[in-house]
């Protein structure tokens, strides 16, 4: 089975993390991250550079934190 997370805030990416530990030996994860927040870019970098993650993959995705409207 695939899971999809998709993160738009850090609480998101803990809790996302915390179920995908739970499911990464028998299921693909795959986290999304919106960059919706200060410092998403720096955390998306340490999440994939995790040793052993519990997503297959992690796509990091321009939100509107830094648009200039």
């Amino acid at each position: 089975m695939k899971n999809i997370f998709l993160a738009f805030t850090p609480y998101h990416i803990l809790l996302s993390c915390s179920i995908a530990l739970d499911y990464s030996q028998i299921d693909e994860n795959f986290l999304f991250i919106i960059s919706d927040f200060s410092e998403s870019d720096a955390l998306s970098r340490t999440l994939k550079n995790w040793q052993d993650p519990p997503f297959k993959k992690i796509i990091f995705l321009p939100g509107v934190y830094r648009k200039n409207i």
